[in-house]
């Protein structure tokens, strides 16, 4: 049984634990479990090598905290010994009821290890986009279906990305799904892949598809009760652990 951990020593927003009183990715967790995963969290102390060990996936998003350099290091060893990270960024929520604040400069400073940048600015959509009821002030949400081959968008035709944070990439950083040009800003990366050393990574701009399929009996539908979403989610931990 392979093993997923998700990192929350930093307040990450993108947690197993209750945030507000809520489980908001419980969903993403049971399907995990239902595919024969096995999965953990790490919440308190700082992140050495040893926490790290006997595990295939870690899930890093939206911290609201620093990570200290001796962390970043230790994960930098961990994928480059062969192991999975899922990166996940976003842009801080700033004309709604939650106002949320994202440390992107702790989130780059990990990220940039592997080729990877989140910007600061929040992804709006075009002609092709998503306005969510109830937050009328918020802009509409790009949706996405330009992508690049690759076995994590197998199945999949398209993604709705919401509050989410355009990526940079250089090196030998893939590009797997890109906005229309109509998007502010236009064209803009919002999945990408990498092999480093024996591992893989994969960032993310946004982990709203990973949401719980309702609340209160309500459908989400811009989150795992979105089947394309479903697929995605069970093909990058797929990928991500890959036998080496």
């Amino acid at each position: 049984m392979s093993k997923v951990l998700f990192i929350e020593n930093h307040g990450e927003l993108f947690r197993i634990s209750r945030f507000r009183l809520m489980k908001v990715f419980s969903d993403f967790v049971r399907l995990l479990k239902k595919n024969r995963y096995e999965v953990k969290n790490f919440r308190k102390g700082a992140i050495t090598n040893f926490d790290l060990g006997g595990y295939d996936v870690i899930i890093l998003g939206l911290p609201q905290k620093g990570i200290f350099q001796e962390e970043i290091q230790a994960i930098y060893d961990f994928i480059f010994d062969g192991g999975g990270l899922l990166l996940i960024g976003g842009a801080p929520i700033q004309k709604s009821i939650i106002h949320i604040t994202v440390d992107i400069k702790s989130l780059n400073q990990l990220a940039s290890e592997f080729g990877i940048e989140f910007d600061y600015n929040l992804l709006t959509g075009g002609k092709n986009s998503l306005s969510l009821g109830g937050f009328p002030r918020r802009p509409p949400f790009p949706i996405v279906t330009k992508f690049s081959p690759h076995p994590i968008i197998k199945g999949i035709s398209e993604l709705v990305i919401i509050d989410g944070a355009p990526l940079r990439i250089k090196g030998k950083v893939q590009a797997i799904a890109v906005s229309d040009p109509d998007t502010i800003p236009p064209s803009s990366i919002v999945l990408a892949t990498v092999q480093f050393g024996k591992g893989r990574i994969v960032a993310i701009s946004s982990p709203y598809m990973f949401l719980r399929m309702s609340v209160i009996g309500i459908p989400i539908t811009h989150g795992l009760y979105k089947p394309d979403h479903l697929v995605f989610a069970m093909n990058v931990i797929d990928w991500l652990v890959y036998r080496k």
